[in-house]
């Protein structure tokens, strides 16, 4: 046993001997040395050094184009005998760019031929100063509108509008009661128009709300206005009332002059309106009024308007149509109109 211990320690002290030496210990390099100035202390706040700004080259294909095309719109009034083409387009920066082109055309009224194609029209707002400037060469004009005031608390816009041949500008506003006034005037609106070189000047005041009216829901709206010409006023008021049933029911009186094209509408006198819609199939919307005109004669007129879509021509065309008859039966066409709008 003496003797195999003994070769045993002889053969690993040979093993040992034949074995690679350890490799040196790496160097380490000392650690640098911190300056209190070098210490940047990391907050929320925001600080005043700016950060790097890395350029990358754009490709052309990446650029936007410059103009972008949006809609084409189309329209034919056969009554009035106008052609128009109204072209609307988005400029590189997001500039509204409108284009408009009108001609006179054959008339189912007067049966006119085409006398004229009118020079076009066009129009360019900038994006962000809500700066714009319109030229029209057909009738030689040219005007810039102006932002003056563009608030949202309160709403409230109003405008300053320059045009050839004036030489004092049109003044706008545009003000709609917030919540900051009591609820029965919350919504309610009031535009104000001054117009200095033809010495007009208008007010019109809107206000809508909710009631009940012959065990209906009902939205009302109470219209007042009144404009100043060369010294001469003249102006009306008028309540509407839409009944919540269906088809929908509108029922409305006005007195004096309203403007517009609805129900409320009155051109002097007075009237009394009432008008269904929509009835199906076609859309058609009834209207019965009973008028007094300024000179004290009274007489009814009864009106139909439809405005349907023809899908399947030119890839939909609107169709709007008004007859209306007067008194005991003098019946005239109205409105009778053509459009297609493409879009881009």
């Amino acid at each position: 046993k003496a003797a195999a211990a003994a070769a045993a320690a002889a053969a690993a002290a040979a093993a040992a001997a034949e074995a690679p030496p350890p490799p040196p210990a790496l160097a380490t390099a000392p650690a640098p040395e911190v300056k209190a100035e070098d210490v940047v202390e990391v907050t929320d706040e925001p600080t005043d050094t700016p950060l790097p700004v890395v350029y990358e080259d754009l490709d052309e294909e990446d650029e936007d184009p410059v103009v972008i095309f949006k809609s084409l719109n189309e329209s034919y009034d056969a009554v009035g005998g106008k052609f128009k083409i109204v072209s609307k387009a988005t400029l590189r920066g997001g500039h509204a760019l409108t284009v408009t082109g009108l001609a006179n055309v054959t008339s189912i009224r007067n049966g006119a031929l085409i006398d004229g194609l009118s020079l076009p029209s066009a129009s360019l707002k900038h994006n962000g100063s809500g700066v714009e400037g319109s030229v029209d060469l057909g009738k030689n004009k040219v005007s810039l509108k102006l932002p003056l005031i563009e608030s949202k608390t309160p709403k409230l816009d109003a405008h300053a509008t320059f045009e050839s041949g004036k030489g004092l500008p049109t003044l706008d506003a545009k003000y709609i009661v917030g919540d900051e006034a009591p609820e029965l005037l919350e919504g309610a609106s009031v535009k104000a128009t001054f117009d200095a070189a033809s010495k007009k000047a208008s007010l019109k005041t809107e206000m809508k709300h909710e009631a009940e009216l012959a065990g209906y829901d009902a939205d009302l709206v109470y219209k007042l206005e009144s404009v100043v010409k060369d010294g001469a006023s003249k102006g009306g008021l008028a309540m509407a009332a839409d009944l919540d049933v269906v088809p929908s029911v509108r029922l409305a009186a006005a007195l004096g002059t309203i403007s517009g094209d609805k129900e409320d509408a009155c051109d002097g006198g007075a009237r009394l309106a009432a008008s269904v819609a929509p009835y199906d199939p076609l859309n058609l919307k009834l209207t019965a009024s009973m008028i007094a005109n300024t000179e004290g004669s009274l007489y009814t007129k009864l009106s139909a308007e439809s405005s349907v879509e023809v899908p399947d021509v030119l890839g939909g065309i609107q169709l709007v149509a008004m007859a209306s008859i007067v008194g005991m039966g003098k019946a005239k066409v109205d409105k009778f109109k053509v459009e297609k709008t493409w879009k881009f």
